[in-house]
């Protein structure tokens, strides 16, 4: 009751309510549609004892673009993580698939990644790439 009563201005504005555009909502209901689809036939791909062969594309769920280095803070800082994750672990073996979409993500030297801005964080990542490649 109180939100209700507040002027949505300022700081307050996001507790307006906004209601999705006509065009917004069928986008919306295309999307689950598609969705179930895809889910459906996944299902009856394991119902009949069929190989899954399942895809996923490595996209910012934001903006629907791929992957890339440089175009997103956190996604750089999160593969440099990972990165060093493997690059010092026990284990001395990554799939292959991960190698070569960490590798991939690495591979424009020139982008303006944000570990670049900070020495140490760069050349951790020079080094992890490394460890990774002769793996």
């Amino acid at each position: 009751m109180f939100i209700r009563v507040l002027p949505k201005i300022g700081i307050l504005s996001d507790l307006a309510i906004k209601i999705p555009t006509p065009t917004t909502q069928s986008l919306y209901v295309e999307s689950m549609n598609g969705t179930i689809e895809t889910y459906a036939g996944l299902l009856k791909q394991l119902a009949h004892g069929e190989q899954l062969t399942v895809s996923i594309v490595n996209r910012n769920l934001d903006t629907g673009e791929k992957g890339q280095l440089g175009a997103y803070e956190m996604a750089d800082k999160t593969y440099a993580q990972l990165l060093h994750k493997i690059a010092t672990g026990q284990q001395r073996s990554v799939a292959l698939e991960l190698k070569q979409d960490i590798l991939g993500y690495y591979d424009n030297p020139n982008a303006p990644i944000s570990t670049k801005d900070h020495k140490r964080a760069s050349a951790q990542v020079v080094k992890d790439l490394d460890v990774l490649r002769n793996m």
